[in-house]
């Protein structure tokens, strides 16, 4: 009886963030799949390397939040994450030497031996600039980096069946809203230290990129600086009032705090602007017709219809009861954004 129970139960998404932990697991398949358990919680020790007693706590949160099973999947840490674009043989009627070329090549450009690191890669869509090569992109992490992450892991008894690139699980996650999209799809995962961008064009990333210093850590700080107030009391101003401010300055308690904001976002636009711009290039008849926005910083009010402002295209903020069925216990939890992450590593298959 367990044993069925648990093979109806995908592994359970953990999302190690800086400063909280996330976790989703899904239940049923195909049509009747939904998310069946989610959490968060804050870290004990935030911005430090995961040890064997934060996994003990892990355990005993999932325990009590009714998750099933011992089998994770994780997220490769962002500092860890290897990725570029290669050039490939066009592949023939026999392909099997194309896994060890694509080896050898990525091995060459981030100058390591060709043995050293887990890989994958997928093609990237054809352009006007195509010619006789095959344009991959590939992503990748050494073993050294990954291997003691796992075995904290697995030395208290969890077993880590995947791990995937962050990029990768936000795309899963939120595939089946932008899969009818002609034109590029922007993904902001909207962090504590750093925004992480990634562009979709024909349901393939063909681009990422880290914003750096555009993350929620920065934003604070800046509110923290004008309104003299410390980091939880900032979450706290931007949850209730939000980023954008209201017609009259005289109704705006946050009023000496406004500019601060603006130059963040502003700071934020001119990255975006130079993503896009790079994407546009590379497929100059696709326009930006969406982004979407995840991550802690998905939930500060208003967000998304800022981001709209600003880009002069739609931006959603998606939390995972807007990507799949949901337990109805679980309907507020899985309204944040934050928790998407953890989402896609749910629906991680190892192909």
């Amino acid at each position: 009886m367990n044993i069925m129970l648990l093979k109806s139960h995908s592994p359970i998404g953990l999302d190690i963030g800086s400063r909280t932990v996330k976790a989703v697991q899904l239940s049923g398949r195909g049509k009747q799949c939904r998310i069946s358990a989610a959490t968060t919680f804050p870290r004990a020790l935030p911005d430090s390397p995961v040890t064997s007693n934060e996994v003990r706590r892990l355990i005993d949160v999932l325990y009590r939040h009714n998750f099933h099973g011992r089998e994770v999947v994780l997220s490769v840490p962002p500092l860890r994450m290897l990725d570029g674009t290669l050039e490939l043989p066009k592949a023939g009627p026999d392909a099997s030497g194309l896994d060890q070329i694509a080896r050898m090549e990525f091995a060459r450009l981030q100058k390591c031996e060709p043995g050293a690191f887990e890989l994958g890669y997928w093609p990237l869509p054809a352009g006007p600039r195509s010619h006789q090569a095959n344009r991959v992109m590939a992503v990748g992490c050494l073993h050294r980096d990954i291997e003691p992450f796992i075995e904290t892991f697995e030395s208290e008894g969890l077993r880590v069946v995947g791990m995937d690139a962050e990029a990768c699980a936000l795309t899963r996650a939120c595939a089946e809203r932008f899969s009818n999209q002609n034109g590029l799809v922007g993904l902001l995962d909207f962090g504590w230290h750093c925004c992480r961008l990634a562009v979709i064009y024909r349901e393939a990333i063909v681009f990422s990129r880290v914003l750096s210093d555009s993350g929620l850590s920065s934003l604070f700080k800046s509110l923290e600086k004008h309104l003299d107030v410390d980091t939880a009391m900032a979450d706290h101003v931007l949850q209730k009032f939000g980023v954008t401010p209201p017609s009259s300055e005289a109704e705006d308690p946050i009023a000496d705090a406004r500019h601060a904001v603006g130059a963040h976002f502003q700071s934020m636009l001119q990255e975006l602007n130079i993503s896009f711009s790079y994407a546009t290039q590379q497929y100059p008849d696709a326009n930006l017709q969406q982004m979407v926005i995840v991550g802690g910083g998905a939930g500060i009010a208003g967000v998304a219809a800022h981001f709209t402002q600003l880009i002069g295209t739609e931006c959603l903020a998606l939390g995972p009861r807007d990507l799949l069925n949901t337990s109805p216990a679980l309907i507020e939890l899985t309204a944040s954004p934050a928790l998407t992450m953890a989402l896609g590593l749910a629906q991680f298959r190892d192909e």
